[in-house]
């Protein structure tokens, strides 16, 4: 779904990002490329009981505004 919308609208994955609340989020948005932000409150430690390979998020947000503010952030560099 990610790659039609791309194609169809002329979207630079390599310049997006995929914001999500579970790890198929970012699984799915680092295979095709994107920069991921992973909403999650839990910070210090994301994933402490899985025993598989884990892909893990670009950023972690609380929220989504918190989310808009590290894309804002990372534009300005």
């Amino acid at each position: 779904m990610i790659l039609q919308a791309a194609k169809d609208f002329k979207i630079d994955l390599l310049q997006s990002y995929t914001i999500g609340d579970s790890l198929i989020d970012i699984q799915v948005g680092k295979k095709v490329g994107c920069k991921t932000i992973l909403i999650s409150n839990q910070k210090d430690c994301l994933f402490p009981k899985l025993k598989k390979k884990v892909v893990c998020p670009d950023y972690v947000a609380s929220n989504l505004l918190e989310a808009t503010e590290i894309i804002k952030k990372i534009s300005k560099k």
